[in-house]
């Protein structure tokens, strides 16, 4: 009787919340706290990358308007896909984080099932195989928290060098080469 409730699963499933919280320094029990996170850092990072001001300083006058043209062009265009693709990996970081999170509790719904077959040593095999899925299943979750947060904090150290960047004055093809190293971040 011992085996048929999910004491395995939740001290198992705890363990690894603890080490989620520890990696992001949010609650990882839940899927909306979790998402909630990888939201709110991807969001941080799309505000931050729109914020960032050009380091080109092309006056408007008659001689300079093709090249102003294309920097102002070029940075929209950098700027934008650089948000879609932070939104893009956001959603798959999130992606990530539920299927872990249901594949946890599917693990956790079959505990009952699957724990017993640990006694019984020629069926043994299932026990094993449940406990891979659901480590591997904990795993997955800890990995897609730990690439977040590492993400997260290259993104901040991008924007801090970016900004440096800017601040400092430049000739026009330094600070154009400036420019698509900004964007490009």
């Amino acid at each position: 009787a011992i085996f048929l409730d999910r004491d395995i699963a939740a001290v198992l499933e705890s363990s690894m919340n603890v080490l989620g919280r520890a990696v992001i320094g949010e609650d990882a029990s839940s899927v909306s706290s979790m998402i909630a996170a990888a939201g709110q850092q991807a969001f941080t990072a799309v505000s931050n990358v729109w914020d960032v001001t050009s380091s080109t300083r092309i006056g408007w006058n008659p001689d300079t308007w093709s090249a102003a043209i294309v920097v102002i062009l070029y940075g929209l265009v950098a700027k934008a896909a650089t948000v879609f693709l932070i939104i893009m990996a956001a959603s798959i970081y999130m992606a990530n984080l539920v299927m872990s999170q249901v594949s946890i509790i599917i693990a956790t719904i079959f505990a009952p099932f699957f724990v017993p077959f640990l006694l019984f040593k020629p069926a043994s095999w299932l026990f094993e195989g449940w406990l891979r899925f659901f480590l591997g299943a904990a795993m997955m979750k800890i990995v897609g928290l730990l690439m977040l947060k590492i993400t997260s904090s290259m993104m901040a150290s991008l924007v801090a060098l970016s900004q440096q960047a800017a601040a400092k004055p430049q000739w026009v093809f330094e600070a154009v080469s400036i420019d698509i190293v900004l964007y490009c971040s």
